[in-house]
């Protein structure tokens, strides 16, 4: 049959995309949790307004008439005044932002500004499922600006059309005993002067208590840039990079579920996104973070770092530009998984132009990179000492040391130094394509030592002007003539009808099986969009459709032991 038609069929049948725009460009990437689902928990007769697609009020006086306690603060007007003033209307507007309790139902919007309330702008809202707060400004093309760091308390609040400057930024964080849980941030703008400015976050979330742990956070379509110093502007030879870690996002400690979608966030002084706290006690490690559908590039350090977290999923981003700076070891790497994470699935991304891809180190277990495209990746040039034959040195696209383990499955990966590397066991790499290694004297697969197991198999090794090189690594059922790429198109990594890649993999059935088990949901699609397998699966990270080849099956069996690598 041929896999084109048996993917249109099997998604008419089974449902598998995703329905319905959440925003006017974006749907939920398939395989990520809907956050309706835990959103509100119980009976109620009123409807739920959603998380993603539920709208606030058009206007003010929209609101009024719909008898929302509503709010209007506009500094800029010369009739702006907070006396004997409690709400606010367009003919008399606050002068500030009420540091108040807002009831249910409650509507802020936000003119003018900036607003800083002395540095922090504090305040409650005790919004539920059915009468969330809004605190907005007018609207996408007139935001409301905040410089001051708004710490909010409560439930059930939306926040949108705003933009914080000169270091405003958002804390959902305990506040002398406070709560603070779902959440939506969306439509916003957060940005700095590029300037070294210490260390935080745009927005930061956690809770100092374990036995009090928020939950259910959506933070969608913003972006935020420029806030720390990136050095972009400096040679990275000349060592001058310093350490000043602002991230974009930051779930922290004791928070769950937490979404992360359709944002830009760039040229930071620190993350993208920074998922966890390095040190901190197993009960307060953050769980179920989805960062998908993103765009993440130009920081000073990583796009994605995960600490000591539990059950996180980064799926269908792009991310790229990532330069290594002489003296700065947190610099140059897309993605670093470490501090012992657990259950870290690195999904249908492209990585590319950075020193280091995905990096996964410290005790880091579970860690599943999955139909990815990475290319591009290559160490700088002032590093003298490198070396292409060591574990230890930059260049990798995927890199497992330091007892981590997990697996690297259906990845395609072009143009890279080094492109897969272990110093451990107990890991799998398999249905890879590995293509035009940027260095001779690398190795493809370089395993630590000879004393550990992995499973390495169904891989396509291909280079044009090299032949394949392995280190302590047997590939069995590998592969090693040209892929066939498609030419022509701005998708490189798509492979022509008649590619031996073409049901030439084994079976990731288990490991699918595992994805469902963890998140609860199927991963059924590839980097593409199309079905992930039908068929006979490919080698790479496209599956292509319009082939009947099915040439080759066998499944993973599990590893016979596991060793530890000599250094």
């Amino acid at each position: 049959m041929n896999k084109l038609f048996l993917s249109q069929l099997l998604t008419c049948v089974l449902g598998l995309v995703v329905s319905g725009p959440i925003l006017a460009d974006f749907s939920l990437p398939h395989g990520v949790p809907n956050p309706n689902d835990t959103w509100f928990i119980g009976d109620s007769t009123e409807s739920v307004v959603d998380p993603l697609s539920g709208t606030a009020p058009e206007s003010w006086s929209i609101a009024k008439e719909l008898g929302h306690p509503v709010y209007y603060i506009d500094n800029t007007s010369s009739d702006a005044t907070n006396s004997n003033n409690e709400f606010g209307s367009p003919d008399k507007p606050r002068l500030s932002i009420p540091e108040t309790t807002f009831e249910a139902g409650s509507y802020i919007e936000i003119h003018g500004g900036p607003y800083d309330g002395g540095g922090q702008i504090i305040f409650t809202g005790n919004g539920n499922a059915s009468q969330p707060i809004w605190f907005r400004g007018k609207s996408a093309d007139d935001k409301g600006n905040i410089n001051g760091q708004i710490i909010a308390k409560g439930q059930y609040i939306f926040f949108e059309n705003l933009e914080f400057t000169e270091g405003g930024n958002l804390s959902l964080r305990t506040h002398k005993s406070s709560t603070i849980s779902n959440v939506v941030v969306r439509n916003s703008i957060f940005h700095g002067d590029g300037t070294v400015d210490g260390n935080g976050s745009a927005i930061s979330i956690y809770s100092t208590s374990s036995d009090d742990r928020f939950h259910d956070f959506v933070v969608y379509q913003n972006e935020i840039y420029e806030m720390g110093n990136d050095f972009n502007d400096v040679d990275t030879a000349l060592g001058l990079s310093e350490e000043n870690d602002v991230h974009g996002i930051h779930p922290d400690i004791n928070v769950d579920r937490v979404w992360v979608l359709n944002n830009k966030i760039h040229n930071m002084g620190g993350d993208s996104i920074q998922i966890g706290r390095a040190s901190t006690s197993d009960e307060n490690r953050a769980n179920y973070i989805y960062v998908a559908g993103n765009e993440f590039y130009s920081n000073l350090e990583n796009a994605v770092d995960i600490k000591k977290s539990d059950y996180t999923l980064i799926i269908d981003n792009k991310i790229y530009d990532w330069r290594q700076h002489v003296g700065n070891s947190s610099t140059g790497t897309a993605i670093v998984i470490h501090n012992g994470a657990t259950n870290s699935w690195i999904v249908n991304n492209e990585i590319t132009d950075a020193a280091n891809g995905i990096s996964a180190t410290g005790g880091s277990s579970e860690v599943w990179i999955l139909g990815n495209y990475i290319s591009q990746i290559k160490h700088p040039n002032w590093d003298t000492d490198w070396s292409s034959q060591s574990i230890y040195s930059s260049g990798s696209a995927i890199h497992f040391r330091g007892g981590s383990y997990g697996g690297a499955v259906n990845n395609t990966l072009m143009y890279i130094d080094k492109p897969i590397e272990s110093a451990e066991g107990g890991s799998q790499f398999i249905n890879n394509i590995i293509y035009e290694r940027n260095e001779s004297s690398s190795y493809d697969i370089n395993i630590g030592s000879s004393k550990v197991t992995n499973i390495i198999k169904n891989n396509l090794i291909y280079h044009s002007n090299e032949s394949k090189s392995l280190k302590n690594a047997t590939c069995t059922s590998c592969l090693y003539d040209e892929p066939k790429f498609e030419t022509g198109n701005d998708v490189v990594y798509l492979t022509e009808t008649n590619s031996s890649v073409i049901g030439a993999g084994t079976s990731i059935d288990n490991i699918l099986t595992q994805f469902e088990s963890t998140f609860g949901t199927e991963l059924s699609l590839d980097i593409q969009g199309g079905l992930r397998v039908f068929g006979d699966i490919d080698i790479g990270a496209y599956e292509n459709p319009n082939s009947s080849n099915t040439s080759f099956t066998s499944t993973p069996e599990a590893p016979s032991s596991v060793g530890v690598a000599e250094n």
